[in-house]
């Protein structure tokens, strides 16, 4: 997935998503591209979901505290999501 992202784009492979139902595993490698291919921090990650469920067409699953900042934080620190940069530090 990554290296489809570096080619293509997030655009391009959102696309790829579009127009359907997401599960729990979908938003979770979403998610984790967004941090860790995108620098974007998990703090974030609310906003994201938030913007590319109204422009791609996609249902979120029901998840409590899927749109929080706290939920992707502590998800990102216990799946050790680290950014290019934070890697080679």
């Amino acid at each position: 997935m990554a290296s489809y992202v570096n080619c293509f784009g997030f655009t391009h492979w959102l696309d790829t998503l579009s127009d359907r139902e997401w599960d729990e595993f979908w938003t979770q490698e979403v998610a984790h591209t967004y941090v860790t291919h995108g620098n974007r921090p998990a703090s974030e990650i609310p906003a994201v979901l938030s913007l590319i469920a109204r422009m791609y067409n996609v249902e979120l699953p029901d998840i409590e505290g899927l749109m929080t900042t706290q939920f992707w934080e502590d998800h990102a620190y216990h799946n050790d999501w680290q950014t290019p940069e934070q890697r080679v530090a």
